[in-house]
């Protein structure tokens, strides 16, 4: 029996990622459903093609050996797919778009002009934090995404639209202003970020000090709380500057890092008629409206 392109792409990005779970979560599915589709290509094949540990999961000599008679297949099942789909040569089709929740306020415009204009064109579109997007592209599992400092990869075109800065912000409360130096400040950010965690490095050879620290994944969130007088926020200057302007003030003498927001997707797709149509318009229009 063959196996379907579903489970050679299953074993691919768990080959790749080495974590069923994290696997599991870039394509999409329950782990239940991965393990199950894995040990039905193990079934298949005749051989064990991982060993499970603690940590997660490595490939046997089996499945490193599949692995790479995998690859190619999968690289051409998607050629394939995309070849018809040009062959066509019209803006249609479903892609999948990754970016952080912030760019999406940017990108609605854009979808709207586009969904106007092109009626059999869909979209599914994916949140989630820079790093995870650039590599569920490289993973084939998203086609196109907005991302900031993007990994670079063979396999990956990647365009700058625009720069933005992120720093700390502060509401006009006179009670922050006052206790700015001091030491019972509450700073109110997302941890799992890249640029908090270079900030944070940053904050320590400058004068503002906390004591407590407010913690969500939500940048409105943090924007929203930053403008109540909760404390001091760690934001974008293009979310604040679209959102926030007259709320918020930048903290002076404050850290700043500044991030290339950029347009990445895959090689193989850049010849489809609607991923040329997509990222011609996202480019024309983000770098227009830079912040």
């Amino acid at each position: 029996m063959m196996p379907s392109a579903k489970e050679l792409s299953y074993f691919y990005t768990a080959a790749i990622t080495e974590n069923l779970s994290k696997s599991a979560s870039q394509l999409g599915v329950s782990q239940p459903a991965l393990t199950l589709a894995i040990k039905r290509l193990e079934l298949t094949i005749g051989a064990s093609l991982f060993i499970r540990h603690k940590k997660g999961v490595t490939l046997s000599k089996a499945g490193k050996h599949f692995l790479a008679h995998v690859k190619p297949l999968i690289h051409y099942w998607e050629n394939a797919k995309l070849e018809t789909r040009n062959h066509q040569n019209e803006v249609q089709g479903k892609y999948r778009i990754g970016c952080h929740s912030i760019y999406m306020m940017r990108l609605t415009k854009i979808l709207s002009l586009l969904l106007k204009n092109y009626p059999n064109l869909e979209f599914d579109i994916h949140h989630d934090i820079s790093r995870s997007i650039n590599e569920k592209i490289i993973n084939l599992s998203i086609d196109i995404g907005i991302v900031a400092n993007p990994i670079q990869h063979p396999d990956l075109i990647i365009t700058k639209l625009y720069e933005s800065e992120y720093s700390m912000w502060m509401s006009d409360d006179p009670i922050i202003k006052k206790k700015l130096y001091s030491k019972n400040n509450i700073l109110i950010c997302d941890p799992n970020l890249a640029q908090t965690n270079i900030l944070l490095k940053k904050l320590k050879r400058s004068k503002i000090n906390f004591s407590r620290m407010l913690t969500t994944s939500s940048i409105e969130s943090i924007a929203t709380l930053t403008a109540a007088g909760c404390g001091i926020g760690m934001l974008p200057d293009c979310y604040v500057a679209t959102q926030f302007a007259d709320s918020l003030r930048r903290v002076p003498k404050s850290p700043v890092h500044s991030n290339e927001i950029c347009l990445v997707y895959r090689h193989e797709i850049r010849h489809l008629s609607a991923v040329k149509e997509i990222t011609n318009k996202i480019k024309e229009h983000l770098k227009k409206e830079q912040f």
